[in-house]
């Protein structure tokens, strides 16, 4: 096993595209529909990396950095947020409340999107 991902994204034809193109490179993936779910499997799961979107419904991505709250619940994780809100002021408030990367989806194909995971990991907990 490579890693363990979790995706946290509403939009199912994202998730399941990220999920099969991580699952094929041999990295264990769950996904959830929403912060709410995120928060409860990310607890159960223990992923190396998330991939968060920040609008979902339920509890939206900034909700679910600051209920999760990666520095105490999880240090080693990575929180990568994909979303396309690329405004400065959404990047700053993702960052600052723990995650790791920002990258706008419409700048990074699901491909691209695991070449930045493969960097990752050997930092991640195995």
């Amino acid at each position: 096993m490579k890693g363990k991902i979790l995706i946290i994204e509403d939009d199912h034809v994202l998730s399941s595209a990220y999920g099969l193109i991580l699952s094929k490179e041999g990295y264990t993936v769950e996904s959830a529909q929403d912060g709410q779910r995120g928060v409860e499997k990310a607890e159960a799961f223990e992923p190396d990396i998330i991939l968060l979107d920040l609008l979902m419904p339920v509890m939206d991505g900034v909700q679910f950095l600051e209920t999760y709250n990666p520095q105490k619940n999880h240090p080693s994780v990575k929180i990568i947020v994909l979303s396309n809100v690329g405004d400065d002021e959404k990047v700053k408030e993702a960052m600052g409340l723990g995650a790791y990367k920002y990258i706008v989806k419409a700048h990074a194909s699901p491909v691209q999107l695991s070449r930045v995971i493969n960097n990752l990991l050997p930092s991640a907990k195995k």
